[in-house]
């Protein structure tokens, strides 16, 4: 890629200096003395022109010609550094590391950012903003996708400091990208539709054109594809009337990967075709390559396999070079599979083992990480219960002493008694009244350490409810559905002459799923994602999502952003909500769920209220309902107060002390 570069600017350079000596450029623009010139000859008032005349150049060519974007951005770089403008050069370099980014070129971009860095001012948002929005850029097509999110999160932050209303859409719909590939649909979905209804009122007809078409991928991911075909029809004339030819190739793009995901590759294949032209007549490398894998897949779908070999060819050595890696996944398998219907069935087993060996690489990496925090779990419960071990021996021990000392204090006072008895009997009643209330502290202090100490049983007697009702859960739904496949599986071996009738292959294929979608949710009931990876704070507003869109039932959630719990209480507090929002489900009949979760400075306050039934709390009480068990049993570990109301509806109000 360097040298093609290299060459292109010498012929680029060459052409212009030709140009000028036949006068075809004209003396006012100089075009030619902007690639020749020595800027140490020329005032600072030239440099600065040929610094916009480079600004211009690149802006024109970024989306069209990238390679003559690359070398504008470069001199505009050379000529910065010489002015010593840091200003200059900070943009400079941002718009050399976006043309690295659209030509694939991740370490170069890289190199940018580090020149960058050290060039943002401290008073002034949007530099900031610029940095950590390219930067993520870099992150995302690297696959390092919870970097990608820090750094779009962070560009979002300086973008509402510094109120630019034009930049905040961007942010948005990169952060709901960043979500989508992070397997999280309904976040990408939210962040998606923000974008949107903050773009419709403030932002530009790009930035318009930009959210809608950003909205209409996430319905696609959703599978909801009338309404991602309605947004992708809408954002297809809008991008006429801009005539932007990358916004119109990326949704001719979109809308064949649409068809293709339908079923209907048929349609799919012209779209794709003619996007995979004009992307390739711009200099768009990504999208290019991208359309091309989509191309091949769609030639498999129609069994057009010759053809689909010939355009796979060419992708599948880009993807490769250019380090597109999960592309790269999409492609060999699709790769492999037209190479083996047209007899070369070796090159299609190395593509598939490949295939496999990287896949197993990624299991394995998600594998280990649910390894570790199942094991981070085993481990907290050990220490629970050294610790409980420990309290119930200190608890023990101080119940010997204090009959020691109680059987002493008593046979000093007898002896004080008997001897001062006649001379002393005030003071003698004054120390017993003493002693006596010393003996009913210590009583009081016992009688706290048993409350205690249930209180931690109740809590370890729900943590093995809960593992008893997971092995319920792996037992009854996932053996059920293996033990199937395992029958389905040996009916092959004994029904193989009958395969052409019977589709029990299509049949195990859709079990295996069913039973990798149970895995699945069970492992987020065991520790959600959301709470490891975004804290406590987005881990709620992702329950009450999922509450909402798998239960219909509306919920309304206020969490402070600037939560700070240490883990133990993180776990636990979410258990409680999670408990709750459990009894509201099967039990309430309800039609709202509200969350509000507030840390002050010594305390915090957890409200979670159903607009249900309700019950009676103190029968519920004494029927030793599992659920209340958890949630007075998890409020008690952490030193909390539970009030419960239940006249209408049901209300936890629940203020936990704040170390």
């Amino acid at each position: 890629m360097e040298r093609i570069h290299s060459i292109v600017k010498i012929l680029f350079t060459v052409a212009l200096i030709l140009l000028h000596t036949t006068g075809s450029i004209s003396a006012q623009t100089g075009e030619s003395s902007l690639w020749t010139a020595d800027p140490a000859t020329l005032p600072d008032s030239t440099v600065e022109h040929w610094i916009s005349t480079c600004t211009q150049k690149w802006q024109q060519l970024v989306r069209s010609d990238i390679d003559s974007s690359l070398m504008y951005a470069e001199r505009a770089v050379e000529l910065s550094q010489y002015l010593q403008d840091d200003s200059l050069l900070f943009h400079s370099l941002r718009r050399l590391a976006n043309s690295h980014i659209q030509l694939g070129s991740f370490t170069e971009a890289r190199n940018a950012y580090e020149q960058m860095l050290p060039l943002i001012p401290l008073d002034d948002p949007y530099p900031s903003y610029r940095y950590h929005q390219t930067l993520g850029l870099v992150d995302f097509y690297e696959g390092a996708f919870q970097d990608a999110l820090s750094n779009h999160l962070l560009s979002l932050q300086y973008a509402r400091e510094g109120e630019l209303m034009n930049d905040i859409p961007a942010a948005l719909g990169e952060i709901s990208r960043v979500f989508d590939r992070m397997g999280q649909p309904l976040k990408a979905l939210q962040y998606a539709i923000e974008d949107v209804n903050f773009t419709m009122q403030h932002g530009s007809d790009r930035s318009k054109f930009i959210a809608n078409y950003n909205l209409a991928e996430r319905y696609a991911k959703l599978d909801s594809f009338d309404k991602a075909m309605m947004l992708f029809d809408k954002v297809d004339t809008m991008a006429q009337a801009l005539a932007i030819p990358v916004f119109l190739d990326a949704v001719t793009l979109s809308k064949g990967r649409l068809f293709q995901q339908m079923g209907e590759p048929e349609q799919a294949v012209p779209l794709l075709e003619a996007t995979s032209e004009g992307m390739k007549k711009s200099g768009n490398r990504r999208g290019y390559l991208t359309a091309m894998v989509n191309l091949g897949t769609a030639l498999n779908d129609l069994t057009r396999y010759e053809e689909s070999v010939a355009v796979l060819d060419e992708a599948y050595e880009g993807v490769t070079a250019d380090g597109f890696q999960h592309l790269a996944q999409v492609a060999r398998q699709t790769y492999a599979k037209a190479l083996y219907h047209t007899g070369q069935g070796a090159k299609a087993y190395q593509l598939l083992d490949e295939y496999r060996i990287i896949e197993d690489s990624i299991k394995g990496e998600e594998t280990s990480r649910t390894i570790n925090e199942l094991e981070i779990q085993y481990q907290t419960a050990e220490k629970e219960r050294q610790l409980l071990a420990k309290e119930v021996e200190l608890a023990q021990k101080t119940r010997e002493r204090n009959r020691l000392i109680t059987l002493a204090a008593m046979l000093l006072i007898s002896a004080i008694a008997i001897y001062v008895f006649l001379r002393q009997r005030m003071e003698r009643n004054r120390i017993l009244a003493e002693k006596e209330s010393e003996i009913q502290r210590q009583k009081i202090g016992q009688l706290e350490n048993e409350k205690k100490i249930l209180s931690m049983s109740s809590m370890i007697e729900g943590q093995e409810a809960e593992r008893t009702r997971i092995a319920k859960d792996l037992h009854d739904g996932l053996g059920v559905l293996l033990s199937s496949v395992r029958r389905q599986v040996q009916n092959v071996q004994s029904e193989i002459q009958k395969l052409t009738d019977i589709d029990i292959i299509s049949e195990t294929e859709k079990m295996i799923s069913t039973a990798c979608e149970e895995v699945r949710r069970i492992s987020h009931d065991l520790m959600p994602d959301a709470l490891v990876n975004l804290g406590l704070s987005e881990a709620v507003r992702d329950l009450a999502m999922q509450i909402e869109f798998d239960h219909g039932l509306k919920t309304e959630v206020e969490v402070d952003d600037k939560l700070n719990f240490n883990d133990v209480s993180t776990i636990n507090l979410y258990r409680i909500i999670q408990e709750a929002a459990n009894n509201t489900i099967k039990y309430a009949s309800a039609s709202k769920f509200r969350i509000d979760l507030q840390q002050h400075e010594e305390y915090a306050r957890l409200v979670i209220a159903d607009n249900g039934a309700g019950f009676d709390y103190r029968k519920a009480k004494e029927k030793g309902g599992l659920g209340l068990k958890n949630i007075e049993s998890r409020v008690n570990y952490l030193n909390g107060k539970l009030d419960v109301q239940t006249e209408t509806g049901t209300t936890y109000d629940i203020v936990i002390p704040v170390s």
